[in-house]
């Protein structure tokens, strides 16, 4: 139904000590304020001594909309899967979550993905593909010029354009603006790739693994 129970533990893998445990339960409406509340307890338990830009990027909001936010969510989710009936699926709930929320930069730099992936697999055409994307792109970095998932998404654009400059630009600039963003050095190790430079490109697909372990895209070669 409406009610989401998130239960977490903290466990100390050298000697498997359970360092802490806690329960929430809230309502999907107030799904934002769970993530804020458990970045910000988790900080405290471990006594991380968190600078004041540090614990604003832990609460920060890329929508105020719960709803919108759960629409990127699943597009995330789809686009992951990396196929065709995928990524239209995903590009659908980025299209709603911008409906919902035009200012939502977050779901323009997912819709942007979804776009180059479409057209490197083949799905559409490449030239629309990249257009569209472009599009959506550039709205994304407009929108919000600190967003890393919008130049890593340029420059994955880039990419594919065999722009070289352009593209080491922005995914360089996407990885310091969010140095543990895995696509970033998925997407960086594929631009290293395609310049002859595997040694380089297979250290940034190993990071992008460890950052994610889990995540199918990781272990994708696009």
């Amino acid at each position: 139904g409406e009610e989401i129970a998130l239960y977490v533990e903290l466990v100390d893998a050298r000697n498997n000590r359970s360092l802490w445990g806690g329960r929430f339960i809230r309502t999907r409406s107030n799904l934002l304020e769970i993530e804020e509340q458990f970045a910000t307890e988790l900080a405290d338990i471990l006594g991380l001594q968190l600078t004041g830009e540090q614990k604003e990027e832990l609460t920060k909001r890329y929508t105020e909309n719960v709803e919108a936010y759960q629409l990127y969510l699943r597009g995330r989710y789809h686009w992951n899967q990396r196929s065709k009936e995928g990524f239209e699926q995903a590009i659908g709930h980025y299209n709603q979550a911008i409906d919902i929320d035009p200012g939502y930069a977050l779901a323009y730099a997912g819709l942007a993905d979804a776009f180059v992936l479409q057209g490197v697999y083949r799905h559409v055409s490449g030239s629309e593909a990249l257009q569209a994307a472009e599009k959506a792109a550039t709205s994304a970095r407009n929108l919000d010029e600190s967003l890393a998932e919008a130049h890593v998404s340029m420059g994955l654009l880039a990419t594919f354009r065999y722009e070289w400059a352009a593209a080491e630009k922005e995914l360089l600039q996407g990885l310091a603006l969010n140095p543990k963003y895995p696509t970033a050095h998925h997407w960086y190790g594929l631009y290293l790739k395609a310049r002859g430079q595997f040694d380089e490109a297979l250290a940034e697909y190993r990071q992008a693994q460890a950052l994610d372990p889990v995540s199918p895209s990781t272990w994708h070669g696009s």
